[in-house]
């Protein structure tokens, strides 16, 4: 049987690239070039879905994303409007806070305290959701790519 599943390919800040697959929780790979990453996480799918084979667990199949508008700014204070995102919080070797959001790629932000970085990441989300062209890049101008691959 052969399936089809989105990779998002990112690039972190020490030039690494990253894969993810987002239909198969907890697989993703990585790579110092495109070419390496791509073939890395293709074994990552592989044995991915062996793995759940030999458990006799299901194979996901991926959902199609449709395109949808979220109240941003003043309209998400109103009761079940808001949107709610995980980020990842780091300290940063030079004082104070960065952070990205993984179902974001691209979307970074910084900080010196704890509430400026809050600030900073919401604004970084709210521009990122109103901007259809910030889709897919990095800090830098660096564009990502996401490939569909068939395994």
């Amino acid at each position: 049987m052969e399936y089809e599943f989105t990779v998002v390919i990112e690039r972190d800040e020490d030039g690494v690239y990253i894969a993810t697959v987002s239909a198969l929780q907890g697989c993703h790979s990585w790579g110092d070039t495109a070419e390496e990453v791509l073939e890395n996480v293709e074994d990552a799918i592989q044995l991915h879905i062996e793995s759940r084979r030999a458990l006799g667990e299901p194979i996901p199949l991926e959902v199609t994303a449709s395109k949808t508008r979220i109240p941003i700014g003043n309209e998400s204070t109103r009761k079940g409007s808001a949107m709610k995102i995980k980020v990842l919080v780091f300290e940063a070797e030079e004082g104070g806070f960065w952070a990205r959001v993984p179902s974001l790629p691209g979307c970074f932000t910084q900080g010196e305290t704890m509430e400026e970085l809050e600030n900073n990441i919401r604004e970084a989300v709210e521009l990122y959701l109103d901007d259809d062209a910030a889709v897919g890049t990095e800090p830098g101008g660096e564009k990502g790519r996401i490939l569909e691959l068939a395994v």
